[in-house]
């Protein structure tokens, strides 16, 4: 019986990657297979339960070779990171000991879980994307200490992330990430974020940032970022909605005049009909005309498409500008 060249049997098995079902059939088929579905049922891992979580520190203790394969991990709602109690060390030993065994991990996200003192890892985690969402810190410096557990750090997303103290702990500390995106969502305390990463001088490599403000206060703070990133910064993503008011205008300390080399301008709004949006006309015309030769200028707004039509059936949804 002729044989199928191994290389061959991987390149088949390589079609499979998102097709958990037929991988774990295949890695059942023959010994030989199951190094190239490993790589592929490992790649991403989501542990959304402690039983989950308790069972993938076994595995990896048992199995540590299978953490290499993991480049992407999830974690939310664990009893490691919800019911203990925040000052329990046990909580980011077991979260080492996860950690320890992923040499390739490049994103790791927490999904609503109540995050617990980090201790400064003792080992090197070659990740670049961080995500948090509906995380709570018993201490801002927490946040700040898991931040920089991360030397190569390149994307930070931030949704309702909060903390139940505001301290702000400025001290000489080793291998700072070197930024390169920025995402500030819903309920985050955008005015200390951004008095921390001046602070610390963390923007310098920042080219794209995507932001949503809710107050005048966090719009100021954001123009100060603004200001300071200025020609570096090559992708801007606004979201501006003030549900106190029925004419939303930016404030004076909000321009965009200072990027000049703009690639990318996003501009979201979500307002009822009835509402004026003199913001976003006020913001592309601070936009530089040498900039628009070579940037995309494009607002998603449909609530305002809506409105303006006054046909919920209507296909509009998105509204693109391209300089000439």
């Amino acid at each position: 019986m002729p044989t199928i060249p191994p290389e061959m049997c991987d390149y088949v098995i390589n079609f499979l990657h998102d097709d958990t079902r037929a991988l774990g059939a295949c890695s059942l088929t023959c010994r030989a297979w199951v190094p190239a579905t490993q790589v592929h049922l490992f790649r991403n891992i989501s542990l959304d339960n402690s039983k989950l979580f308790t069972a993938f520190c076994r595995l990896l203790h048992t199995a540590p070779h299978l953490g290499y394969h993991v480049r992407e991990l999830s974690i939310a709602r664990t009893s490691v990171a919800v019911n203990c109690d925040v000052n329990d060390p046990e909580a980011g030993l077991n979260l080492c000991s996860i950690l320890t065994h992923l040499s390739g991990i490049q994103t790791l996200g927490f999904y609503l879980t109540h995050l617990p003192s980090v201790p400064t890892l003792g080992f090197y985690v070659p990740l670049t994307e961080l995500t948090l969402v509906a995380c709570r810190f018993p201490a801002f410096d927490d946040f700040i200490d898991l931040f920089y557990s991360f030397p190569q750090l390149e994307h930070l997303h931030l949704v309702t992330v909060t903390w139940q103290t505001r301290s702000l702990d400025l001290r000489p500390r080793s291998a700072a990430p070197k930024l390169r995106k920025l995402t500030i969502g819903r309920d985050s305390d955008i005015c200390l974020l951004v008095e921390w990463l001046l602070a610390e001088a963390l923007c310098s490599k920042i080219d794209s940032i995507s932001v949503r403000c809710a107050t005048k206060l966090e719009a100021i703070a954001v123009g100060a970022l603004l200001e300071v990133l200025g020609s570096s910064l090559k992708d801007l993503t606004l979201d501006w909605y003030l549900p106190t008011a029925n004419v939303l205008v930016l404030p004076l300390e909000l321009s965009v005049a200072p990027c000049i080399r703009l690639c990318g301008l996003t501009l979201h709004c979500a307002i009822p009909y009835s509402y004026s949006i003199p913001w976003i006309t006020s913001a592309l015309s601070e936009l530089n005309s040498s900039t628009l030769e070579t940037s995309r200028c494009r607002y998603d707004c449909w609530e305002v498409w809506m409105g303006l039509i006054g046909k919920p059936g209507n296909d509009i949804d998105r509204a693109e500008i391209q300089p000439c």
